[in-house]
C-alpha cells in the first residue's frame, strides 16, 4: 500500500495514519476521492498541454500566434493553471 499511496501523493506519515495498532487499514474514502479527482485534473491538465505540443510541432502556420487552434489550446492551459473548468 505504500508505494500506490506514495503515487498518489500522500506522505509516509499519511499512509501509515491508515493503519490501526494492528496494522489493518483504515482507509479515508473522502480523502481517496479528493486525491482520485485532484489527479482526474492533473490528466486532463497534461493531456491538454501534449495536445499543445503536438500541434506546435506539426502545425503548419508560420506565426504560431495567429492559429486559432493553438490560441485556443493556450486558453485551455490557462484556465487549467489556474485551476478553472474548461470546455474543451
Amino acid at each position: 500500500m505504500i508505494a500506490p499511496g506514495k503515487a498518489a501523493g500522500f506522505s509516509l506519515d499519511e499512509i501509515k495514519g491508515m493503519f490501526n495498532g494492528n496494522s489493518a487499514p483504515e482507509l479515508p474514502r473522502a480523502e481517496l476521492r479528493h486525491r482520485a479527482d485532484a489527479i482526474d485534473r492533473q490528466i486532463r491538465g497534461l493531456a491538454t498541454l501534449r495536445d499543445a505540443l503536438r500541434h506546435v510541432a506539426e502545425c503548419p502556420a508560420e506565426n504560431h500566434m495567429a492559429c486559432p487552434k493553438f490560441q485556443q489550446l493556450l486558453r485551455l492551459a490557462s484556465a487549467y493553471k489556474r485551476g478553472g473548468r474548461h470546455r474543451p
